[in-house]
């Protein structure tokens, strides 16, 4: 009878094995203190083992008296709770373990390692670009873009080759697919490699004004289109020469002059025939243009490598003589005549003046206006006395502000005769260090300024979608145009058009729209597919690329709870050219997102692994997230930033030195910088301690601060290098800032052969 009872009991009971119940134990206690470290696990696991023990030793045995069915529906019962918590806190465990992102880090090193190989593999068509391939004892190596596109790479030696890419000359990869598939001849093997391409819409900017005639004009850079409104919508639209950039009116609006960046001219338009009168010669990388008050002078601020401000006499468009100048110029505007001129430089954070003396007919410089953050946008007062700019901080004084990416949008007004600050007016107000709770939904980011007939100014905000209408005193609250009346997204320009009527554009929206006195809209000019249209493409098409990439465009410019957005700092996609205090000791420079794609991790110690994450801990949580909901806006943000190009270097429209160039490479490599900043990217993607690096600079960080390898590539565009900034040249990096020795072997190299490395450098 004992036999047969202790068998029925076996029978209806589930033995469970020890090693099932400490696992579900550990889960149970981990989640009533669920940290996202492995550390916690292993402690859970622990006292689960120590009490199970215990209870083992104490009982002997361990029988549920439930049926094997019965004991899995309490096991799943059990284990519900902690892994919905595991489920919950996986992205937070995958962060603090340092696990995200390594899909993509490995992903990126991979296409590296896969030889031969060729960076960047993206290729954009509203620019020239330059492909490195890195093919180890080829003699002879050509890129196919597709079968009617194939590129000769030239050798430059240890198995490196270039290959230089014009959309205009050559055409594009793709006419639908965003990724495609690449061919490399490699000494006659035909090797493919994974590609994206991307195509660019349409992104009318900034506005000049004809308001006697009911005028404005503006340009796309990225699709070479010029676009002429009037009062009852567009009235031209008129393909010009590469990437076109401004635009001034002159002959009393019946003629207009445009700039270019990458061509070698500037265009003359006829205003009303809506053409082509004529093309005057000039330098590329012309990026302003303006018109003098009495239209006799036309000035063109030429950026690239001999920067200066070329004057044309009007009407004619002679040449009337070049200023050089030490900085490269951004915004400009006359002064109250024809010979004064007030010029704005992103990289020194100041404004200058150009006088011309009636006596020599020279141009002289005055003394710079310092800032302390670059000039946004810049708009002048009718009678030329004043100027009105926005910037995103104002310290005069040259320090920083600690507070974490501090920005203080605003508006400043400079009396060009006392040349000083008269006036400032802060566009959204904050607590120094932005930590406080609140909401500001006004008022960030200025980004277009004109000034009315009526002396009124209207100002265009793209972090908020907004126009105000201001006073030029300030004194009177702004009338608004809010956002949602405005329908567009990120507005840039805004344009008098004379009668009460404006005009105002949206690059990231592709399209403009007319006002009337009343604010009621009586045009939109959409000069890109709007959003219904590119979603009907497939999931890889061109199309729905190009509506990810408008979406994390307008994610881009759009603004924080804390009145700051992406723009902010890193302002057109490029950078402010400031130090900000992000949460380390140093104050770090701003770094350029074009061109990252495919070089994660990112930031200057790979804190974050992934574009998105950026979004996910500085927007969402520093920064308290967003006015508006949007589904995956970090995946949005990520396809806009990895859609920008590099910017074009300059020093591939001069003249090369093949010789100087080939020896810098050999100085490259036997100053072994490319055992970090490897072929064809320039960077292995690793991480170094900043101690191991730079022992004396590393003194002053914590033990564990690391580097992140930077692409060398767009280099000579960099005013400030090194991870803080210290050094300002190359040469202060190469003779100044390695007395260790350890940021590869300088100290073997001659003055010779520096200067070659840095023309090596500077040229890629």
């Amino acid at each position: 009878m004992t036999d047969s009872s202790d068998s029925s009991e076996s029978a209806r009971s589930s033995r469970v094995s020890p090693q099932i119940l400490i696992f579900i134990c550990g889960l149970l206690l981990w989640t009533l203190w669920p940290r996202t470290q492995f550390w916690s696990f292993l402690a859970a696991y622990a006292v689960a083992w120590l009490l199970l023990n215990i209870a083992l030793y104490r009982t002997h045995r361990l029988v549920l008296p439930l049926s094997a069915w019965q004991a899995t529906f309490v096991i799943a019962l059990l284990l519900a709770v902690p892994l919905t918590q595991f489920v919950h806190t996986f992205d937070l465990f995958r962060r603090d373990e340092g696990l995200r992102g390594i899909q993509e880090h490995m992903t990126d090193r991979s296409k590296l390692a896969s030889l031969p190989a060729v960076f960047p593999a993206v290729a954009s068509h509203d620019r020239p670009q330059r492909f490195y391939i890195y093919a180890p004892d080829a003699k002879q190596v050509t890129l196919g873009l597709n079968t009617h596109i194939s590129l000769p790479a030239q050798p430059l030696g240890h198995g490196l080759f270039r290959a230089n890419y014009d959309p205009r000359r050559d055409g594009f990869p793709s006419d639908s697919a965003a990724s495609v598939h690449i061919e490399l001849n490699v000494d006659g093997q035909h090797i493919e490699r994974p590609f994206a391409v991307v195509q660019h819409q349409a992104h009318p900017r900034w506005f000049a004004s004809a308001p006697q005639q009911g005028l404005a004009s503006t340009v796309s850079e990225e699709t070479d289109e010029l676009f002429i409104l009037s009062r009852t919508g567009l009235k031209h639209h008129i393909q010009v020469g590469d990437a076109p950039t401004d635009t001034a009116f002159f002959d009393q609006g019946r003629r207009l002059a445009v700039t270019h960046r990458y061509s070698s001219a500037l265009w003359i338009v006829d205003v009303h025939a809506g053409e082509a009168l004529s093309q005057i010669p000039l330098s590329p990388f012309q990026v302003r243009v303006v018109t003098s008050p009495d239209e006799t002078r036309l000035a063109v601020a030429i950026a690239g490598l001999r920067p200066g401000i070329q004057f044309l006499t009007l009407p004619s468009g002679h040449l009337e003589g070049f200023v050089p100048l030490d900085f490269p110029p951004d915004w400009t505007a006359f002064g109250p005549d024809a010979n004064t001129l007030v010029i704005s430089s992103a990289q020194t954070h100041a404004l200058y003046t150009l006088t011309r003396s009636q006596e020599t007919q020279a141009w002289t410089h005055g003394q710079p206006l310092q800032l302390g953050r670059p000039v946004v946008t810049l708009g002048r007062a009718l009678d030329g006395k004043h100027i009105y700019l926005a910037t995103t901080d104002y310290r005069p004084d040259g320090k920083e502000h600690r507070g974490n990416h501090f920005i203080q949008d605003q508006i400043l007004t400079v009396d060009i005769h006392r040349w000083a600050v008269v006036s400032q007016f802060l566009t959204a107000r904050r607590s120094e260090r932005q930590t406080r709770a609140g909401s500001l939904n006004r008022g960030v980011s200025p980004m277009g300024i004109i000034v009315r007939q009526d002396g009124d100014l209207l100002i265009a905000f793209a972090g908020t979608d907004e126009v105000w209408q201001l006073e030029p005193d300030f004194q009177k609250p702004p009338p608004i145009i809010a956002g949602t009346d405005l329908d567009l997204i990120a507005p840039h320009g805004v344009a008098d058009l004379g009668a009460g009527y404006w005009a105002v554009s949206s690059p990231a929206g592709g399209a403009m729209a007319v006002y009337d006195a009343s604010n009621q809209m009586v045009a939109f000019e959409g000069v890109a597919p709007p959003d219904a249209e590119l979603a009907t493409g497939d999931t890889d098409s061109l199309s729905r690329l190009a509506l990810r990439i408008r979406s994390g465009e307008r994610a881009f410019y759009e603004s924080t709870r804390a009145g700051l957005a992406c723009q902010s700092c890193h302002l057109h996609s490029g950078t402010d050219y400031s130090p900000h205090d992000i949460g380390q000791r140093p104050l770090l420079h701003t770094l350029t997102v074009r061109g990252i794609a495919g070089t994660a991790p990112y930031l200057k110690d790979a804190s974050f692994p992934r574009i998105r994450d950026l979004n996910d801990h500085l927007a969402l949580t520093l920064y308290r997230g967003y006015e508006r909901l949007v589904e995956e806006r970090n995946i949005l943000l990520e396809s806009y930033v990895k859609s920008l190009p590099r910017d074009v270097n300059p020093m591939w429209f001069e003249e090369s030195k093949p010789e100087l160039g080939q020896a810098g490479l050999q100085v490259f490599v036997k100053a072994q910088c490319v055992r970090c900043h490897t072929f064809p990217a320039f960077t292995n993607l690793s991480q170094h301690p900043v101690r191991a690096v730079f022992p004396d600079y590393g003194e002053t960080q914590l033990a564990t601060s690391l580097l992140d390898t930077p692409s060398l590539l767009g280099i000579q565009s960099e005013p400030q290098l090194l991870q803080d900034g210290r050094a300002h040249d190359l040469q202060a990096v190469l003779d100044q800032h390695n007395p260790s020795n350890r940021h590869g072997d300088t100290a073997v190299l001659s003055d010779e052969e520096k200067k070659a490395l840095i023309y090596f450098l500077k040229a890629l």
